[in-house]
């Protein structure tokens, strides 16, 4: 973890944002388009409140979760196969920014280096970048099936990191859940963690992330204050 000291002295040039719960509010697609599954498969649905616990932690996770003791290697196939359909044909029916990214997007893009680093399967980030017309924010973006790693591994931030030509301690990791925080402490970036997303406040200040914020606004004057 970055001790306060270097916080205090440190300017960043590379933001990398998780994408669900983050950028995105996503949780309502997710939800219909897995009970959608689930229900061809002739099992029972689950709540909003359930999936936003599962959400972030990769595809695989995220199914093996909602199937509980219900999971078998086949079952697992036929609901994933199911689940990726239809969220293919519906991921932006509900699916919204939420307030304040656009304008937080806009402020950072002429001062600052920008990525996704999400664990939402890749085949889906480049679409809903295009459809809600942020997708040239992000030269670079990672999902969760890289060949990197998932988060909260390491290396897909350093990919990014090298990407953008760029270095640990000039980065800046932004995200709702603790995978976020992990992932940030694992590869040495500092850790924002937001609020407004998935992840619960009090197990992300667990974790002791660098900087907490409650709105997109507040990451603005975290960077300006951080300025070189």
């Amino acid at each position: 973890m970055i001790t306060i000291k270097e916080l205090y002295c440190m300017s960043y040039d590379l933001v990398i944002f998780d994408l669900d719960g983050t950028l995105l509010d996503s949780l309502r697609d997710l939800t219909e388009s897995l009970n959608h599954a689930l229900g061809q498969c002739g099992l029972h649905p689950v709540s909003y409140e359930q999936t936003k616990i599962w959400v972030g932690k990769g595809l695989a996770l995220f199914l093996e979760k909602a199937l509980g003791d219900r999971y078998s290697d086949a079952l697992f196939e036929e609901i994933k196969n199911k689940f990726l359909e239809h969220y293919a044909k519906n991921y932006f029916h509900h699916t919204h920014l939420y307030d304040g990214i656009q304008q937080l997007l806009a402020t950072l893009d002429s001062s600052y280096k920008m990525a996704v680093c999400s664990n939402k399967h890749t085949q889906f980030i480049a679409p809903v970048l295009d459809y809600f017309q942020i997708k040239d924010y992000f030269p670079i973006f990672l999902g969760g099936d890289n060949p990197y790693g998932r988060k909260p591994e390491p290396e897909g931030i350093y990919k990014i990191i090298e990407y953008h030509n760029s270095r640990p301690e000039k980065t800046i990791l932004v995200g709702d859940m603790q995978v976020d925080v992990l992932t940030a402490q694992s590869s040495g970036t500092a850790s924002c963690a937001v609020l407004w997303g998935y992840g619960s406040e009090q197990e992300l200040r667990t974790l002791k992330p660098d900087y907490v914020i409650s709105s997109p606004g507040e990451l603005i004057k975290i960077l300006s204050n951080h300025s070189s």
